[in-house]
């Protein structure tokens, strides 16, 4: 056919089009939850985000953040909209993929083909693309500002030219293709690495083009020499460059005494003059393999070099700047994710396994003043051989998650049994294939249950089961009833039978992308969200066979049809239905549209702060949104956001003495050498001092850390302070405190003389020290706020001596023993009504998922918390106020009552508003009633959610009972004890 490849083309940007208006019309016009808001803030000002970094994806949205002009507030839409074309190019060259597989099946060129088997092939092309426009989880990383867009769109395009290089026939044309694929390889390491594990599906189109005939010997070599290769890129380039840069460097520095960074720069000379030299030397000698190897080693090398900008900017200090890699050393450390430890992969131990003691390893150094200075071992634990395993899946001794506790449940293990082999590969199978990667990809390709962390996959079945209206209303609940599963299973049988070599190829790029990602990455029994996002590339390659499926139906329709035209036409108008189903099933929780609140609720938690306030953070969705709107939108710049976890860093710790924006360098008293990692504050374990029968005076041990006393100093060979007491006490200047004004007058009386508290672990962190001495050194000059997280992530109680004032408790050396936690209601009234950002959240259009709902509760319990204080103080207006205020901004109908609401039934009982006190307690009664009632005929389940509903039953009947509902209440008693009992005997039955 003449114009095939122009319509190709054509086709190709017209789906292009349509992908980018669905997903601006669905995009998320501001900041994200996770990650999103940190690329964001850091890309705005090119700053340094966490290990191990994505330089190239911060230039490209700080080049789309352009667009905003001068209004900050679209910086973050048009950051999304990176992601969006991003998104879209992918989707064209998926259609371009399937095209070229299509001409393959039918064995001919584009000028060779009839207009009939060119039909065909658009009709597999484009169904295959629209599948993969609405793919659940491509469509959810195609509206946000993540890596994985990009990632997949330079995967995408490493294909396509590898398919390209295939039909090249010109070994100079041919070549070209080659050092695009490397330059691709390379940009894509300052992405995701995504287009690395597609090398192993290029070696098999490079083998099977190359060979006269292809055997299976020769195949498993060229996939053993493609891993190499990712090897020696992985390892060799990524972090062995700037490793043996680290070598030059010690020797220049250290053995020759010359200024730092000169070893660094002899290296990159001395590399560059090599691969010159030899690409020189290859053009001379005609040395033509060896050319396009070094070319390519060359174009891989420039795409790492946007890797330049992480030691540029971090040189810079910019506010964002984690971990600090601004030297050879910490740069090195960054790029391997240090921060983050090590997964066993091939040998390893059980998560029952206990150290016998440690191995000695590679020597840390730090950078000091003149040179670069030793500061220890790394170290690694050594176990017994008969607790250690081949491929070891189950790991993780993380207590403080849970993981052992999960591993006893899924694998049915009593505490103390030992797991076997047997075990172990039980959990692969079913625990990490079957629920980390097949029930994501179920959830792509036949549907998925809910939002809910945990949610099953679909069956056609269950669209015929009736499901409680909380489950049917979930609008994440979509049942594409296998259909685009079923046309994928066609498109590879239908490629294995007719094109072998290339169902391999497609076949491998599916396997590594999906199944060998999760031996990879090997991960522990729960996540703290759910991971589908990470195998969005194994997606992507099935959409191919969905659009292969398009050719089976065709080939089978033959039979019935005699026109080739109708034949293709009812074809692909039943094909059609898959990605068809799809879009309209998962338009409406695709939709982000109109969604704001992660960015409103961080800058309610910033409004909570009094002006110049330190405030400490928890995890990523406590933090990050904090960052976006400080950095971006310029939003309470005053005030000093401290993430908990990174306190326990020296370079966390080193930033925070200097000046961020509008707030002041933290006043820490500890020198640089008392923080320093490594050193003997890294923990603190708690060893009683039997002479100390009272609380420890903070100050006295500040100091005694400080001068690095040897009676805090531990007496059996480890380099450690101690803590000597389990009790600390603060002395507190009464008329100091009075005359800052810092105590609210109904507040006054319950300032006390001593501050007492005990701790809650059996050591202090880093991160505990710096609290005590911002507590001690900022003299309540600064005030100081938690956030709820970082609250109960500390290892001092200092509950006692907090005082709510909106979405942040404040520590204040007053105490009161009757009510917790005390409550500011002046101030906390202002921020809550006043201060605070609602934007859409009473607008039941709007889609909000569970990390949203979440954030959500959190205000709800926020208002419901005001309230009752407000009413403690007779304040009973007010405290009207605020409820109907609660049910205002964030009604039913909108974000469903949650928890959170079930205190204010009692309290708009008192303020007369029974009404509205028993439409709550008679809607979220109900909902728990059906869904427990679901449960119930499930099967024996006394998971979260049977607990939750259980609880509401219980707590709405005991409200219920006190304000003399008798009817009401006897009603819900009697069916908490009906479910209860049912769903105890089924347990126990099981």
């Amino acid at each position: 056919m003449k114009n095939f490849g122009k319509i190709n083309v054509l086709i190709g940007w017209a789906l292009f089009l349509v992908a980018t208006i669905v997903y601006t019309l669905t995009v998320e016009p501001t900041a994200s939850f996770w990650d999103c808001a940190e690329y964001i803030a850091t890309s705005f000002k090119l700053e340094v985000p966490h290990a191990p970094g994505a330089p190239f994806f911060l230039l490209l949205a700080r080049m789309f953040s352009f667009l905003a002009g001068s209004d900050v507030t679209k910086v973050a839409f048009w950051t999304n909209m990176s992601s969006v074309l991003a998104s879209a190019g992918s989707v064209m060259m998926v259609f371009r993929i399937i095209s070229l597989l299509g001409r393959k099946l039918f064995q001919k060129n584009a000028q060779t083909l009839l207009s009939a088997e060119a039909l065909s092939i658009w009709a597999a092309g484009i169904t295959g693309a629209l599948a993969l426009t609405f793919c659940d989880t491509f469509w959810f990383t195609a509206t946000e500002t993540e890596t994985y867009a990009s990632s997949t769109l330079i995967m995408a395009l490493v294909v396509w030219a590898m398919l390209n290089w295939e039909l090249t026939e010109n070994r100079q044309l041919a070549h070209r293709w080659l050092l695009l694929i490397a330059y691709l390889v390379g940009i894509s390491i300052g992405l995701r690495i995504f287009s690395l594990l597609t090398i192993p599906a290029l070696a098999l189109i490079f083998y099977f083009k190359t060979s006269q005939q292809a055997t299976f010997k020769g195949a498993i070599f060229a996939l053993i020499v493609s891993g190499l290769i990712i090897a020696t890129i992985y390892i060799g380039i990524i972090p062995g460059l700037p490793t043996l840069a680290l070598k030059f460097e010690l020797f220049f520095v250290n053995r020759l005494t010359l200024p730092f960074g000169s070893g660094a720069v002899v290296f990159g000379l001395l590399l560059i003059s090599s691969v010159v030299y030899g690409i020189h030397y290859s053009i001379k000698k005609q040395k033509e393999i060896l050319n396009v190897a070094l070319l390519c080693l060359t174009f891989i090398l420039i795409g790492y070099s946007s890797y330049a900008l992480v030691l540029i900017r971090s040189n810079a200090n910019p506010p964002l700047n984690e971990n600090s890699p601004d030297d050879v050393i910490s740069f090195i450390s960054y790029l391997k994710r240090e921060q983050y430890g090590d997964r066993p992969l091939l040998y390893g131990p059980y998560f029952t396994a206990h150290a016998t003691g440690r191995k000695e390893g590679a020597p840390i150094y730090r950078k000091g003043e003149n040179n670069y200075e030793m500061v220890g071992y790394k170290y690694s634990p050594v176990y017994n051989p008969k607790d250690m395993t081949i491929l070891p899946r189950i790991w993780s001794n993380d207590e403080s998650r849970q993981h052992p506790a999960y591993y006893r449940t899924l694998l049915n293990l009593k505490k103390g049994q030992k797991p076997t082999f047997k075990h172990n590969l039980y959990y692969l199978f079913t625990h990490q294939l079957g629920y980390f990667y097949f029930r994501y990809f179920l959830w792509n390709f036949a549907g998925r249950e809910s939002d809910h962390q945990g949610a099953r996959w679909l069956t056609p079945l269950d669209a015929l089961k009736k499901v409680p209206e909380a489950i049917t209303h979930n609008r994440a609940r979509n049942n594409y009833l296998m259909l685009p599963l079923l046309l994928g299973l066609l498109g590879l049988i239908f490629q294995y039978k007719n094109d072998v070599k290339r169902f391999w190829i497609v076949s491998t790029l599916f396997f590594i992308l999906g199944m060998a990602l999760v031996l990879f990455l090997n991960p522990p029994p729960v996540e703290p969200r759910e991971r589908d996002y990470i195998y969005v590339g194994s997606f992507l390659i099935f959409t191919i066979w969905i659009g292969l499926g398009v050719l089976a139906v065709i080939d089978y329709l033959k039979k019935f049809f005699q026109s080739p035209k109708t034949v293709i036409t009812v074809s692909a108008a039943l094909c059609l239905v898959a990605p068809t189903l799809m879009a309209f099933q998962g338009w409406n929780d695709h939709d982000r549209s109109r969604r704001y609140f992660s960015v409103d609720a961080a800058k309610n938690m910033l409004a909570s702060c009094a002006p110049n306030a330190i405030l400490f953070t928890g995890g990523d969705n406590d933090t990050f949104p904090l960052w976006y709107v400080q950095e971006v939108e310029g939003f309470r710049t005053d005030v000093r956001v401290i993430v908990l976890s990174y306190a326990n860093t020296d370079w966390y710790i080193a930033q925070m003495r200097r000046q961020s924006h509008m707030s002041a360098p933290l006043p820490l008293s500890l020198t640089k050498e008392n923080y320093r990692q490594h050193g003997l504050n890294d923990i603190l374990p708690y060893i009683q001092d039997p002479a100390i029968r009272t609380p420890i005076d903070v100050r006295q041990y500040l100091r005694l850390i400080r001068e690095e006393h040897p009676r805090l100093q531990l007496t059996n060979g480890l380099d450690s302070n101690i803590i000597p007491s389990k009790m600390m006490c603060l002395k507190i200047d009464k008329e100091d405190i009075l005359a800052k004004g810092i105590i609210s007058d109904d507040k006054k009386h319950l300032l006390v003389k001593n501050m007492v508290w005990s701790l809650k672990e059996r050591a202090l962190e880093k991160k505990d020290l710096v609290i005590l001495d911002l507590i001690v050194s900022s003299n309540w000059e600064r005030p100081i706020y938690f956030n709820h997280t970082s609250l109960h992530g500390i290892y001092l109680d200092l509950k006692d001596y907090v005082v709510q004032e909106g979405l942040a408790y404040r520590l204040l050396p007053i105490k009161d023993t009757v009510s917790f936690p005390m409550v500011n209601t002046e101030v906390m009234y202002d921020n809550m009504m006043n201060k605070s950002y609602w934007r859409a959240l009473d607008n039941p259009k709007v889609y909000y998922d569970e990390n949203y709902k979440n954030f959500v509760s959190n205000h709800r319990v926020a208002f419901s918390t005001l309230a009752e204080a407000l009413l403690q103080e007779g304040k009973v207006e007010k405290a009207s106020k605020v409820l109907l205020k609660c049910l205002e901004q964030i009604p039913d109908v909108a974000i469903p009552y949650d928890p959170a609401n079930i205190p204010m039934i009692a309290m708009l009982f008192a303020l007369g508003e029974n009404e509205k006190a028993l439409g709550i307690a008679r809607k979220m009664g109900e909902r728990s009633e059906e869904i427990l009632a679901y449960r119930l005929k499930s099967g024996p389940q006394f998971d979260y959610s049977t607990q939750k509903n259980l609880a509401i039953l219980q707590e709405i009947g005991r409200i219920l009972q006190e304000e003399g509902q008798e009817a009401l209440a006897q009603e819900y008693q009697a069916a908490f004890y009906k479910y209860y009992q049912a769903l105890t005997r089924n347990i126990n039955s099981s």
